[in-house]
């Protein structure tokens, strides 16, 4: 299973990536764009293994939240100006400069706003422009049924499909029922900010993303891997608790530095190595139970 750390875009990013500890990593096309080069991502992809690229479908679901409505992604409060085909018409412009710089990138899943024939119809245009082996189509219950589910299977010619996270006020999805058939077929499958712990040891998802390793910037706690087990702790001053991971986790003591940039720098390689331990863990879970994706 490969864990993707999501929330790349910012500059201050290439202080961890400097490091060329990052396996997998999740930038979004939203935060990239309109640049005159994607500078994080120039950054990042001598050092970086894989990269998606998210097609920042969350812009356009901000406006009909009143409508019950989510992305795969978490929502922004910031909203597109830009109609749904004139976004897919520039995404497409800017991957046919840009898309040697990742390794796969995601249409824009906007079924439930635009139509799920108008994503058939970029579909098209993707393939048109050379990109569709690059490209992570996703399925969504509410504008397709089972049978466009596996002819999307079929389709797709990254091998590489993506299912979305649970929603609020909605069933889970039957992921097992999802992630059999593709698996057959030898189609990785992804799943948008899936880092449940319970969910990842009951659905063999190709990979997952997430952005909770940026806690340590953002409200002083990291995810923390002790003994293969993947925890979130605060780093407060005193707490009784800090010295006692002291003892599993290198330089954990430098989360209290005096100085905040190095401060910041180990929170970030802590969460890294906390996702790398996850990565393994749920491979070999996997891989014992006769699950083995291919690459």
């Amino acid at each position: 299973m490969r864990v993707y750390l999501a929330g790349m875009e910012s500059r201050e990013r290439a202080e961890i990536i400097n490091t060329g500890l990052i396996d997998n990593a999740f930038f979004s096309y939203y935060y990239v764009r309109g640049k005159e080069a994607p500078t994080t991502l120039l950054h990042g992809r001598p050092k970086i293994g894989k990269i998606i690229l998210d097609s920042g479908a969350h812009s356009f679901f901000a406006e009909v939240l009143s409508r019950k409505v989510s992305a795969s992604v978490h929502v922004k409060k910031t909203k597109t100006k830009e109609t749904p085909d004139q976004y897919m018409a520039d995404y497409i412009v800017w991957l046919k400069k840009w898309h040697h710089l990742v390794d796969f990138f995601v249409e824009l899943d906007i079924g439930e706003i635009a139509g799920q024939n108008k994503v058939l119809e970029w579909r098209e245009a993707l393939k048109k422009a050379g990109l569709y082996h690059k490209t992570i189509t996703v399925y969504h219950p509410e504008v397709m049924d089972w049978d466009a589910y596996i002819a999307m299977i079929n389709d797709s010619q990254s091998k590489y499909i993506a299912l979305e996270s649970d929603r609020s006020g909605r069933a889970r999805l039957p992921y097992l029922k999802l992630i059999k058939p593709a698996y057959d077929k030898g189609v990785r499958v992804h799943g948008f900010a899936f880092l449940k712990r319970e969910g990842l040891e009951k659905f063999p998802f190709y990979s997952v993303d997430g952005s909770s390793w940026l806690t340590g910037t953002q409200w002083g706690a990291s995810l923390v891997a002790i003994k293969h087990k993947i925890s979130q702790v605060r780093f407060i001053e005193g707490k009784p608790e800090l010295y006692a991971l002291s003892k599993e986790v290198d330089d954990l003591i430098h989360v209290l530095d005096p100085d905040l940039k190095l401060q910041r720098e180990k929170r970030l390689e802590i969460a890294v190595k906390a996702y790398k331990l996850m990565q393994e863990h749920y491979t070999e879970l996997w891989e014992a139970r006769g699950i083995h994706w291919q690459d």
